[in-house]
């Protein structure tokens, strides 16, 4: 689950978070239906909150970040350096929060590239 939110949170740093949650979404679904498992919820929240969470540190990330950088002249870096310790504390958050609400339910191991973890 936490490697699941951690590649969420890198493709909603690059993408939109909506486009992150788009391109996420039917990979989890897939990765779901072949490991058997009945339990989705806690797995598409997960990557959902992520997809908006984690939208922060690059101007590309998210709408208000491309209209709020070219309103005030932010440039990409700038917003990139400002953005970074609030992308991370939110990721964790995120982390946690989830792990809090769905901790009991997330037991078993899954097959990853043919291997159990």
């Amino acid at each position: 689950m936490i490697l699941l939110m951690l590649l969420e949170s890198g493709i909603a740093a690059v993408f939109a978070n909506d486009g992150a949650a788009l391109v996420v979404t039917p990979i989890v679904v897939h990765f779901l239906q072949k490991n058997g498992v009945e339990e989705k919820v806690p797995f598409l929240l997960a990557t959902e909150l992520m997809a908006d969470a984690a939208s922060v540190p690059f101007v590309v990330s998210n709408l208000v970040n491309v209209v709020s950088a070219t309103y005030f002249h932010i440039s990409f870096l700038s917003h990139a350096r400002v953005t970074f310790l609030p992308y991370v504390v939110s990721t964790l958050t995120t982390i946690g929060v989830v792990f809090l609400l769905y901790g009991r339910e997330l037991k078993g191991s899954y097959l990853i590239g043919g291997e159990e973890v």
